[in-house]
């Protein structure tokens, strides 16, 4: 209502006014300028112009020579980009809000070259991926309810679906420099998109929380996956939106999301879709994840309401049936149920049997060479054995 909108705008104006009077007690006092800021975070509503246009400064002040300053603008973005304190930003200002999360969680790309411990060993994962630590630290144990994706992907889906596939794409291409020797460049002939794909398994185990990985990046795919998940389970059609984290990711971060729901959802997997199953690291990588399902966690990390909505979330997530099938599965499964790209799923098992034979190393791989065997339909046979390849 127009009345109240004017209200909170009245609010946020009061609520930046006392806090530019006591924000140099920001340190010293720890309740009354914070208790300011968490009302500006509460009422971007009521003032979304003036709103934009504070958060802006913030960020600016991250660049300030000043120390106190920087760190003060810092602290203020970490916790505007808290689950609790980021719905209004992600409804009223999502392309703020996404701006914002870029510039708190995201080193600079030309810090992967000098890598080093950032200062911090404990956060030696965030670093690699280039993730800043104290940005990272506020999202442990990481899940749906942390951060704020799940509002983006809901309030504004397409920020939100771009927001993931950038920070997924920086993190990657971060990795890839800084520790190259821990990723495979997967060729344009068998990665989805046609362009060079980072993959480890590592990285698509991510979106599960198994791999040891950003919490700020685990997060972000946890709630994506939630989200498409959701939208699928409705009956929506969202091949479009696996397409696009198809086309515009750039490595396994966000390819194994798109495996998880078509793993899911069979139904939702087109014709672009099957670019999925040209890589055998692939396969090989969901047959780790499924394997490993077993021990994934659901970390209560304290004791209030929200920790344990988190700790929920996390148990049903764990507890999805497909939890238990991988790409192998769907891959049987699209062939048994007389699916119309059952005729391109063969070519594709057919140009992985020539490369298999080939290639010596692809030879050598037992576990690759079983998996062709069965996904394969056309060597399934009705009936008993008999004796070398005959049935009865």
């Amino acid at each position: 209502l127009p009345e109240s909108t004017e209200m909170l705008g009245l609010v946020f104006d009061l609520a930046q006014h006392f806090l530019q009077l006591h924000d140099d007690d920001w340190y010293r006092d720890e309740g009354l300028p914070k208790r300011y800021f968490e009302l500006i975070t509460n009422t971007v509503g009521g003032a979304p112009d003036k709103a934009a246009a504070y958060f802006r400064q913030l960020q600016d002040d991250l660049t300030s020579e000043e120390q106190t300053q920087h760190r003060r603008a810092e602290e203020k973005l970490e916790f505007a980009l808290d689950f609790l304190h980021s719905g209004q930003l992600a409804y009223f200002l999502p392309e703020v809000l996404c701006a914002v999360a870029k510039r708190v969680c995201l080193k600079d790309p030309s810090e992967a070259r000098r890598r080093g411990r950032d200062g911090h060993e404990l956060y030696e994962h965030e670093a690699q991926l280039g993730l800043r630590h104290f940005g990272s630290q506020n999202f442990f144990p990481a899940g749906s309810l942390q951060g704020p994706f799940r509002y983006l992907l809901h309030y504004h889906f397409p920020y939100g679906l771009r927001l993931v596939i950038d920070m997924a794409n920086a993190a990657a291409s971060f990795l890839a420099l800084a520790a190259p020797n821990e990723v495979e460049r997967v060729a344009p002939d068998q990665s989805p998109n046609g362009h060079e794909h980072i993959h480890s398994s590592m990285l698509w185990l991510a979106y599960r929380g198994i791999s040891v990985t950003a919490d700020t990046l685990a997060s972000a795919l946890m709630a994506l996956e939630e989200r498409l998940l959701q939208a699928a389970g409705a009956g929506q059609r969202i091949s479009s939106s696996l397409e696009a984290l198809i086309a515009e990711g750039t490595s396994s971060l966000t390819t194994s999301v798109v495996a998880s729901i078509v793993t899911a959802y069979p139904n939702q997997v087109s014709a672009r879709l099957l670019s999925l199953l040209r890589h055998p690291g692939f396969f090989l990588a969901d047959k780790s994840r499924m394997t490993q399902e077993r021990s994934s966690l659901a970390v209560l990390a304290g004791s209030d309401l929200l920790s344990k909505m988190r700790q929920d979330e996390r148990i049903a997530s764990n507890k999805l049936p497909h939890r238990q099938e991988d790409l192998e599965t769907l891959v049987l499964r699209l062939q048994l149920q007389g699916s119309p790209l059952t005729s391109d799923i063969h070519a594709i098992l057919d140009t992985h049997t020539a490369r298999l034979h080939a290639d010596p190393e692809l030879a050598g791989n037992d576990a690759w060479r079983m998996a062709l065997k069965r996904m394969d339909a056309r060597g399934l046979r009705l009936g008993a054995p008999v004796g070398d390849g005959a049935y009865q």
